[in-house]
């Protein structure tokens, strides 16, 4: 312990909660599977049982560009979005089209605490007859609550955390399509799976770091309180 000093563990102490606060705000990568529970009048491609795995990053420094302290939005908060199917499905859908940054919409609503992530794409086939793919619309609820200061927040810190399930809780979630004036749907639900771990993290986790911070400065003031003794 000769070696620390006050000023060493202070040094420790900023590097460490630098650390553990730019942990959140950083690429999420989030892979969910949803099961098919039920279809809409007109969507035929699709059977109820039929699964999909999405997989998609959320890129957290994004930040709001909506003035309101009530209605977040993140344009491009999603970096990448995949869908596959699952080749045991028996409808005929497939999700083969190309994810479109520009035209999705993300949204944060503080009042409600929940989000929704409504993916855009291009190239994806109907749903039904005269049915055009419209979006992969997925609502989650986030329990901890959301707190919204307006322009410039960022999606983490809104949210206050890294997004991960849990906390958030999937809510309504569809598969929709449109006809020009209604949207029909593959209503989804999700199918229970092992809980993914945000990678942004340490996994020490903050709290772990910001006490290894306070336990080397407590080292450091005992250091500096003997040598001031003798």
């Amino acid at each position: 312990m000769k070696g620390i000093t006050r000023k060493h563990a202070i040094a420790a102490l900023a590097l460490i909660l630098l650390w553990s606060t730019s942990a959140i705000g950083a690429p999420v990568p989030i892979s969910l599977t949803f099961e098919v529970a039920s279809v809409d009048a007109g969507v035929t491609e699709f059977a109820v049982g039929d699964r999909f795995t999405l997989d998609f990053v959320i890129e957290d420094s994004t930040t709001d560009t909506a003035g309101s302290t009530g209605a977040g939005q993140f344009p491009g908060l999603l970096t990448s979005f995949d869908a596959t199917a699952d080749p045991a499905n028996t409808g005929a859908w497939m999700p083969s089209g190309a994810y479109s940054s520009g035209s999705s919409n993300f949204v944060t609503n503080a009042f409600g605490s929940n989000l929704t992530l409504q993916i855009h794409g291009t190239g994806y086939p109907d749903g039904g007859a005269g049915l055009t793919f419209h979006d992969f619309d997925l609502g989650f609820g986030w329990p901890p609550g959301i707190t919204d200061s307006g322009t410039g927040d960022t999606f983490a810190e809104q949210l206050g955390a890294t997004f991960a399930l849990p906390p958030a809780v999937l809510g309504g979630s569809r598969i929709r399509f449109t006809d020009g004036l209604d949207f029909p749907a593959a209503t989804l639900v999700l199918v229970p799976q092992a809980l993914p771990v945000p990678t942004p993290v340490s996994t020490l986790g903050n709290m772990g770091l910001i006490l290894l911070a306070l336990l080397l400065a407590a080292i450091a003031t005992m250091t500096f309180t003997r040598r001031m003794s003798t």
